[in-house]
């Protein structure tokens, strides 16, 4: 059995691990001898921090050629702008006549590559959308619906992962989300939120399934740790950060002052009044492939810290894979997350966080978690507020490690009952499974 997985960027420590929990739950669901294809906007790069992940060019790039076209002044960028739209017009056209059983003309019109890409998405037996927060509005969607309407164009089946999507506000959006889920097996949410997104477009219920974060499937209950710093040692904090441009409150520039001056202050407060020592790390870092460094933004708040603060505050600029970082938290006491995936990691860990939320699907995780006390909104977020949240952290320590251990154990189980759901939802003709 094939089975493709498109819309994936490894290179983002959060994506990689809804990645890893999505890989564990085909499996489980259809035996280990699965082939998994990934298809990844950064296949050159991930190969070699993911060795053992199939991993090729998405069907976007394969058309478009698409590149980030840097330095190169308002000409170049209009001039890539053109060829890759002229692009598109020939590859429809092309696909047009293949489907067509016009193949000598469509040979004529397609690239070598383009044909292979097509020879092969006939043939898989499962097309999986990846989990995740991609299918939002403030994101750019072309690529993703290119890819998605390639499966669906081919009958492929097609299932989207558990993610968090919408609103959409955009006609053609709304249209285009509308197609992708009539033409998939099972739409799987992260969130109600999600659900009444799609079903305010007009999709129906019988399509739409609420599940844990594919993240959790690869969770260890059982193993939660509650091992911390020896007795009279400081207390160790993590901390991520993030750059935000889609503020609702004001710009982007304004936005992002209060933001670091708000993690500024509550660093002063950690390492002043409870000795801590303060580490920035987050799941976007130590990769010049991948255009997002948190690690920037951390440098910016540690070097706006008085000599004496910094001086207890390390960012750490280096690459973890999801397995590396959670081993990494699982030694800290606390951790103030503005990464949702980096949260999520965290609690895997047992260590309890204290989050930012940029997007809804931050506030929803935590609702479902019994934990929305500890969540602070990126748009009103100020030093006193988080302030208060880590302190009512640290004060119900126990409590807290109770509750994240219960509802970690749930989101697990919720997330690896998606296998029976895709058995459910989808079986090959003649396959039979070697899953137990």
């Amino acid at each position: 059995m094939k089975v493709f997985v498109i819309n994936t960027v490894v290179l983002n420590t959060g994506d990689s691990a809804i990645l890893h929990g999505l890989i564990e739950t085909v499996r489980e669901a259809f035996g280990p001898a699965v082939r998994i294809t990934v298809f990844d906007a950064h296949a050159a790069a991930a190969r070699t921090l993911y060795p053992g992940i199939e991993l090729r060019r998405p069907p976007w790039q394969v058309v478009t050629g698409d590149r980030p076209v840097r330095g190169r002044g308002l000409a170049a960028k209009v001039l890539a702008r053109a060829s890759r739209t002229l692009n598109i017009v020939r590859f429809r056209a092309a696909f047009r006549a293949w489907r067509g059983a016009l193949r000598a003309l469509a040979s004529r019109l397609l690239t070598p590559d383009e044909r292979l890409m097509i020879e092969e998405f006939s043939t898989a037996d499962l097309v999986i959308s990846t989990g995740g927060t991609y299918l939002v509005e403030q994101y750019v969607l072309v690529p993703r619906w290119f890819d998605i309407d390639l499966a669906i164009d081919l009958g492929r089946p097609l299932v989207l992962f558990t993610q968090s999507l919408g609103p959409f506000r955009s006609v053609v959006n709304r249209d285009r989300m509308r197609r992708a889920a009539a033409g998939s097996r099972v739409v799987l949410l992260r969130d109600p939120a999600s659900r009444d997104n799609l079903r305010e477009i007009g999709v129906s219920d019988d399509k739409l399934v609420v599940a844990a974060d594919a993240a959790f499937a690869v969770a260890r209950p059982a193993g939660l740790s509650t091992v911390r710093h020896p007795s009279g040692s400081p207390m160790r904090v993590a901390i991520s950060v993030r750059e935000w441009r889609w503020f609702a409150g004001g710009s982007a520039s304004d936005g992002m002052a209060r933001f670091k001056a708000a993690l500024v202050d509550v660093t002063r407060h950690l390492v002043e009044h409870l000795g801590a020592e303060v580490t920035f790390v987050s799941t976007c870092q130590g990769v010049p492939a991948y255009a997002m460094d948190d690690s920037k933004t951390a440098d910016e708040i540690a070097h706006a810290l008085p000599p004496s603060i910094r001086a207890r505050v390390v960012v750490d600029r280096a690459f973890h894979t999801p397995q590396a970082l959670a081993a990494m938290l699982s030694a800290f006491d606390l951790v103030i997350a503005t990464r949702m995936h980096f949260a999520i990691l965290a609690m895997i860990a047992g260590t309890p966080a204290v989050a930012i939320a940029y997007e809804s699907k931050t506030k929803e995780l935590y609702a479902g978690m019994n934990l929305g006390r500890l969540v602070d909104d990126i748009e009103s977020v100020t030093a006193q507020s988080l302030i208060a949240k880590v302190e009512w952290a640290i004060e119900h320590r126990a409590e807290l490690e109770a509750t994240i251990g219960d509802a970690v154990s749930r989101a697990h189980a919720d997330a690896r009952s998606v296998a029976a759901l895709l058995r459910e939802r989808y079986t090959p003709p003649g396959f039979v499974t070697t899953a137990t």
